[in-house]
């Protein structure tokens, strides 16, 4: 009777660090989420920032240098191609974001160059 207690009792000390280790599991799910939405949001408010801004640098430049706001327009257009097509992935790979970076890099590189 004595062993039928104990082999119970060990038993609900499992389920309970069962259930414990559970929970926690879906804490760090929910957390990971939250991150995940939050990064979404933040990146939903700064595209058009981005983008509005670029078209700005794109016309003042093509005002002051023809050939300088073609070239930015072409950096602009090779982000975009680059960014674009998988914007809403929740997973990219080191290619993709080293040519994303490039042509931002080329992007500002043009808006500052003239300025």
């Amino acid at each position: 009777m004595l062993l039928t207690v104990v082999a119970e009792l060990h038993r609900g000390e499992a389920r309970n660090v069962e259930g414990l280790h559970r929970a926690e599991l879906e804490g760090l799910a929910f957390e990971r989420d939250m991150a995940e939405a939050r990064l979404q949001m933040l990146q939903a408010r700064i595209e058009p920032h981005f983008l509005f801004n670029a078209l700005a640098n794109v016309r003042r430049l093509y005002q002051a240098d023809r050939a300088a706001g073609r070239e930015m327009l072409d950096n602009l257009m090779r982000v975009l191609d680059v960014a674009l097509p998988h914007m809403r992935e929740a997973r990219s790979c080191v290619g993709r974001e080293l040519a994303l970076a490039e042509a931002y890099l080329a992007c500002s590189k043009s808006a500052w160059g003239a300025g």
